[in-house]
């Protein structure tokens, strides 16, 4: 039975341009650093995570198992939240085609039934080897009062071999430094009837625990805001199960208006 087992990097580089100003001022303060983290399935090898540009003209490429995966899709329409395209042997569930600021999903290899005993009817796509990943543009300068609420999408890859999405929400308050969230509607049923997000904010990233109705050791979950006044978030998670293993999932939100 294959299982997400997760494990975490993060790579920080400096922009070629950057400006002052406070968070939450009337001018924001220009993005300054970008930031790139991804969990594995596995134990194997990490993969890279790399953003080149700024802001719409940012191109994101994630390394899978050695191959740079263009993991952009600028102008790609989502639906359900994510943009879903194999390429050869390579899958890519790409949610935040849409943001300004970063990217999320899976990256995975598919897999046939071809050639198995399976039926050409019974037939149907499968993936393996999925691996979890946020990109984006780091903050620089986090709003110190206030709060905000963020909407966006979540996935993960199932131990079946199937991309699951669910929409999730995110309350902010950036003076007690606090971020909750969960499912705004009902997530898939491999996370129970619930998903609730609780955890802190330090500088420009955050931490908590991750609770979920069929994961009964809970987990864990962290990430970033990205973009000039944390327009956007994403991060990755794990929740364990004493029976099932592991999972990882990603996800990604905007700050509403």
């Amino acid at each position: 039975m294959k299982i997400l087992n997760i494990m975490l990097i993060a790579m920080v580089m400096m922009m070629l341009s950057a400006c002052g100003g406070g968070g939450g001022s009337a001018t924001p303060a220009a993005v300054t650093q970008t930031y790139t983290g991804l969990e594995v399935e596995g134990g194997g090898e990490a993969g890279v995570a790399s953003v080149v540009g700024t802001g719409d003209d940012a191109v994101y490429t994630y390394n899978y198992q050695g191959t740079p995966v263009d993991v952009t899709l600028d102008g790609a329409t989502p639906i359900g939240g994510f943009v879903h395209i194999t390429e050869g042997a390579i899958a890519k569930h790409i949610g935040g085609t849409t943001y300004s600021y970063s990217r999320f999903g899976v990256v995975a290899t598919y897999y046939s039934y071809s050639g198995s005993s399976i039926t050409p009817a019974a037939e149907a796509p499968r993936y393996v080897d999925g691996e979890v990943f946020y990109v984006g543009q780091k903050t620089s300068s986090m709003p110190t009062v206030g709060t905000a609420s963020y909407s966006g999408h979540l996935t993960t890859l199932s131990i079946s071999g199937q991309f699951q999405d669910a929409s999730i929400g995110f309350d902010v308050n950036y003076g007690d430094k606090k971020i909750k969230g969960g499912f705004q509607d009902a997530g898939p049923a491999l996370f129970g009837e619930s998903l609730f997000f609780d955890g802190d904010i330090d500088g420009s990233d955050f931490s908590g625990t991750a609770t979920a109705s069929s994961w009964n050791n809970g987990g864990t979950f962290s990430g970033s805001f990205f973009g000039p006044d944390a327009e956007e978030l994403g991060g990755t998670g794990v929740l364990s199960d004493s029976e099932d293993g592991a999972l990882g999932f990603s996800f990604g939100a905007q700050k509403n208006d």
